[in-house]
C-alpha cells in the first residue's frame, strides 16, 4: 500500500522515491522528485541528522500533473541541510 502511494513498484529494487537536491549559488536549494497527481507531498528540513529533521519546508503541496516537481528552499546560508519528503493520498480524492 505504501509503495502505491509514494508511486513506486514493490516488484522493483530500483523503483523508489527520490529527493534530489542542488545547491543554487543564488536561490539556495532546489528539490525535485517524481510526483505523482492527487498526492500530497509535505518536505522536511534539518540542520544535522543527531536531531530530528522536523522543521516545515512545504505542506500539503498537491500537484496538478505527474512528473518531476521542484521547489526551492531560500535558505542559501546553510551549508549543510538534511531534507526528509513524505508522500499522503490526496483528502480530495
Amino acid at each position: 500500500w505504501e509503495e502505491f502511494i509514494a508511486g513506486t513498484d514493490a516488484r522493483d529494487e530500483y523503483s523508489k522515491l527520490t529527493l534530489r537536491i542542488q545547491k543554487s549559488a543564488n536561490s539556495g536549494h532546489e528539490l525535485s522528485w517524481p510526483g505523482i497527481k492527487d498526492r500530497e507531498y509535505t518536505v522536511f528540513w534539518g540542520t544535522d541528522l543527531q536531531g530530528s529533521i522536523t522543521n516545515t519546508l512545504y505542506e500539503n503541496y498537491i500537484p496538478t500533473e505527474s512528473g518531476t516537481h521542484y521547489i526551492v528552499d531560500p535558505r542559501p546560508t546553510e551549508d549543510h541541510m538534511f531534507y526528509r519528503i513524505v508522500v499522503k493520498k490526496s483528502s480530495g480524492e
